[in-house]
């Protein structure tokens, strides 16, 4: 190395010239390959990417992934139904029912061949009296033999969604409901 304090600029800017303009040396550093030791923790890796080098494509790159799931999560589908009745005043009136009541008929299926016979049933969610709804609501026969409103059972899917809590749902309909 040069020590260029107490220099002029010309001075400087002459050395500088002078160095590259002399034949054989080159005006450049030679590049140096890097050296250092991986910590014992990452050898281990490289042990196994040794390895897995070593293995052919197929045995590292299956053809078929068993682990995964092929079918799409449930996710169940629900009626806007509404209510309807007489005011106090004498004129008609309505309001929108809880949809999670009201499961449609592929949802109601759905928690039939799964929770109960297979067999969907409709029935009217009010019996008789002074008020009426746009849809009958759809019940599963268990196979206890009770009878249970298909919508609650599927709104358990809703809130346990099956893609982020794997299982919870079934697990939670069926403590509730004992079987």
């Amino acid at each position: 190395m040069w020590d260029f304090r107490g220099k002029d600029k010309k001075s400087l800017s002459e050395a500088m010239k002078s160095h590259l303009d002399k034949p054989g040396e080159p005006d450049w550093i030679q590049p140096q390959p890097l050296r250092f030791e991986l910590p014992k923790s990452e050898l281990i890796g490289v042990e196994k990417r040794k390895e897995i080098k070593e293995m052919g494509y197929w045995d590292t790159h299956p053809l078929v992934d068993e682990t995964k799931v092929t079918t799409p999560p449930f996710t169940p589908e629900f009626l806007t139904v509404y209510g309807a009745s007489v005011g106090n005043d004498g004129k008609p009136i309505s309001w929108p029912m809880n949809p999670e009541y009201f499961a449609t008929q592929p949802t109601a299926q759905w928690i039939a061949s799964k929770f109960g016979d297979g067999q969907v049933y409709s029935q009217p969610f009010f019996e008789s009296g002074p008020f009426s709804v746009s849809a009958p609501v759809n019940l599963v026969k268990l196979k206890d033999g009770r009878y249970t409103n298909a919508g609650i059972l599927a709104a358990y899917y809703v809130r346990n969604p099956e893609d982020k809590f794997p299982g919870l749902a079934e697990k939670l309909i069926r403590a509730q409901l004992g079987i």
